[in-house]
């Protein structure tokens, strides 16, 4: 069911990023800190606080937060006050990547997902967060698999239900238009840790193009248990690929818009694991990453098959 305002460019959002003693309240976690942008127009308010939860502060290796940095901080019933006068109005959108993160530690072979900072579909520029998921197993399955996804958060916008597999393949079609420009990076990365979403939530905020979202595919499941070396492509880790695809129409913006992506993709190198999907590679990329240690063996392939290298026109392997 959609649930979209009438003008996301007159709507103030409230951008709500929270640190938790676990993900249960019925088992009695709590919140140990809170923090929330609120953004409409070109003003921006922030609120950020910790709070005392009384009671252990649960798992410091993922937030960082000892029970002396809490001891001496607010009750959630001290805050709340000033946290709904924050809130007042706006709609609600949750740091998802992390959740994103969460979500897809254990998901099972029918369930791909993955999430990302995009822009609102309206044309307002309003930048957002989103998940998207794919489930190709029984529907009854599928809703108990997604349960915790489809009860997250306040989203903006919620299409989650049954569809062809055709307009799934097709539903990204619109953000690429004909003769639009475009210019992408790509690479696996080591882990989605804390340093790399708020790299990409602190990048995304000067993206210079409407069009242009950043996204972490997740791979897991039946593609991480081919062998490395049953097919040309290598890449059998579970883990995320990064995806930035930069889209734009107006030809006079094209350096600023190559510099964004360039310079983003750089800032973001010390999590790279050296490894890219060669679909995604532009003119610039080298192809290297993308066969790993089968490259020695295609080129082979490449030497008896087509030692003139007629086929050359996309990233390729040069013959041996």
């Amino acid at each position: 069911m959609s649930r979209v305002p009438a003008l996301i460019g007159e709507t103030p959002f409230a951008v709500v990023d929270v640190e938790t003693t676990g993900f249960s309240p019925l088992r009695g976690d709590r919140i140990v800190e809170v923090a929330v942008v609120r953004l409409f127009g070109d003003s921006t308010e922030e609120y950020v606080t910790l709070v005392n939860p009384l009671r252990d502060v649960g798992p410091v290796h993922i937030h960082g937060l000892t029970a002396a940095d809490v001891s001496e901080a607010p009750m959630f019933t001290e805050i709340v006050g000033d946290l709904l006068g924050v809130l007042e109005g706006a709609v609600m959108v949750a740091h998802n990547l992390r959740f994103d993160r969460d979500f897809t530690q254990d998901l099972p072979d029918e369930l791909g997902t993955f999430a990302g900072l995009v822009h609102a579909p309206d044309g307002s520029g309003a930048k957002l967060a989103a998940i998207v998921v794919c489930h190709a197993g029984d529907p009854a399955q599928a809703e108990i698999d997604l349960k915790t996804l489809v009860d997250f958060g306040s989203p903006v916008l919620s299409q989650v239900g049954p569809m062809p597999y055709p307009v799934i393949n097709s539903m990204f079609d619109e953000g690429y238009p004909r003769g639009a420009l475009n210019y992408w990076k790509t690479s696996f990365i080591r882990g989605l840790d804390d340093d790399v979403i708020d790299g990409v939530i602190e990048r995304f905020a000067s993206c210079p193009s409407p069009m242009t979202a950043i996204a972490f595919e997740d791979f897991h499941g039946a593609v991480t248990r081919v062998p490395v070396d049953a097919t040309a492509v290598p890449h059998r880790e579970p883990g995320y690929d990064l995806l930035i695809t930069s889209v734009w129409t107006d030809p006079a913006t094209t350096d600023a818009n190559i510099a964004w992506t360039r310079s983003t993709f750089e800032t973001l190198e010390r999590s790279f694991a050296g490894r890219r999907y060669v679909n995604y590679l532009d003119d610039d990329d080298p192809a290297d990453d993308a066969f790993g240690s089968n490259q020695q063996r295609l080129a082979e392939v490449k030497r008896a098959y087509d030692p003139d290298n007629m086929f050359r026109s996309t990233h390729h392997i040069a013959p041996a």
